[in-house]
């Protein structure tokens, strides 16, 4: 009786790519470090309402610019709120921001970035021209001139940073997907073996 032994292997296989992993992150220290950073932020952002020893958005003009200590921390800004507070609650604002931001550009970039290079074409030469013509502008400028266009508010701001990113991430992925794209030249093997080591990029 045949004994399949291919899940327990994977299984094995994925756990010491994991222990591999961590014993790597272990030895460098800078990352271990990023890592406790970004997570201490994260946490920030999330338990942001628990954490705040005051309101952000609240007033007091009596106790403008007050100096770091006693019950602020950090001090007050010049409208007397709690700067503390209001930096815990721009962590969760920027957790969102990030994160829509991201996503936009994953959502419009990565189907285009693996449609293109996998199949390449007419289809992978267009989009690589308008990707070119649009890494050619900075992209702050860019980003103005889309926030111009759109309008001002925080959820134009979130999409004019998804849309710049959009051109690098297809970029990126056009040319990690030419490598598997199928080659149909099969008549001189020379092309094809040319063409599956030329198509990295």
């Amino acid at each position: 009786m045949a004994v399949d032994t291919a899940l327990p292997l994977r299984h094995i296989a994925s756990r010491t790519t994991t222990l591999a992993i961590c014993r790597r992150l272990r030895r460098n220290r800078a990352a271990v470090v990023g890592i406790m950073v970004l997570s201490a932020f994260a946490l920030s952002g999330v338990f942001a309402p628990w954490l705040a020893p005051f309101d952000p958005y609240r007033s007091d003009l009596e106790g403008s610019l007050a100096g770091p200590g006693g019950a602020h921390v950090l001090g007050t800004d010049e409208l007397g709120r709690d700067i503390l507070s209001r930096i815990i609650y721009g962590a969760r604002l920027s957790m969102v921001i990030g994160t829509i931001s991201v996503g936009i550009g994953v959502i419009l970039g990565v189907p285009v970035g693996l449609f293109a290079g996998y199949y390449g074409g007419r289809f992978d030469l267009f989009s690589q021209r308008i990707i070119d013509v649009l890494l050619g502008f900075p992209g702050i400028i860019l980003a103005i001139v889309l926030v111009t266009v759109l309008g001002v508010g925080l959820v134009n701001v979130m999409i004019a940073v998804g849309i710049v990113s959009v051109p690098t991430t297809a970029a990126d992925l056009d040319c990690s997907a030419a490598p598997a794209r199928p080659l149909t030249d099969t008549a001189n093997p020379a092309i094809t073996v040319v063409a599956s080591e030329t198509a990295g990029c």
